[in-house]
């Protein structure tokens, strides 16, 4: 499915059909692709747990995310070290040796 996707509060919403609807109560478990724009960037694949509300227009998932990706398929030089042969980068969840307010 395609559909506008906003974030609010930690959670990212979208509207969306009634067979999409049934899907993610029938399997809560999600990804949302966000697809590149260029031939060297980035998509985004952020997976999540949607919960389905009823709207007056129709449904809409409210998906609080679990892990999110940076990825392209540009080969990394240590994709050994990485366990990755692409050039991805792990946005969330956040690395646990951080400082306060910075992502690694």
């Amino acid at each position: 499915m395609h559909g506008t996707v906003r974030w609010e509060r930690g959670t990212l919403i979208v509207d969306v059909g009634r067979r999409s609807a049934a899907n993610a109560a029938a399997r809560p478990e999600v990804s949302l692709l966000y697809p590149v724009r260029t031939d060297d960037d980035y998509s985004l694949i952020v997976d999540g747990t949607a919960a389905v509300r009823a709207t007056r227009d129709g449904h809409r998932l409210l998906v609080t995310p679990t892990r999110a990706v940076l990825h392209r398929h540009a080969p990394r030089r240590d994709f050994t070290a990485t366990g990755c042969d692409s050039d991805c980068v792990v946005v969330l969840p956040a690395s646990q040796d951080h400082d306060e307010g910075e992502l690694k």
